[in-house]
């Protein structure tokens, strides 16, 4: 990876990834298909459980959506 990747709407340098990994230790690149990328980290036990009274209530989608909301730490504003 280059020392800083333009990904469109907001410039994501190494220096950040780095700062996330230090944080978060686990970080995630995820390409879209559309040609956006966008930067999560894992979710924490807390937004797990959150998560899961979402799925008892078979509210599958939301359940995701909240995951991945919780978890985005930057890119592409998609």
């Amino acid at each position: 990876m280059n020392t800083s990747e333009n990904t469109g709407f907001v410039k994501v340098t190494q220096e950040q990834i780095d700062a996330w990994k230090a944080e978060h230790i686990n970080v995630f690149k995820l390409p879209l298909a559309t040609g956006e990328t966008c930067y999560v980290r894992s979710p924490s036990v807390k937004e797990l459980e959150f998560a899961q009274s979402l799925m008892a209530q078979g509210k599958y989608i939301s359940y995701n959506i909240s995951l991945f909301k919780q978890c985005f730490l930057g890119g592409d504003n998609i």
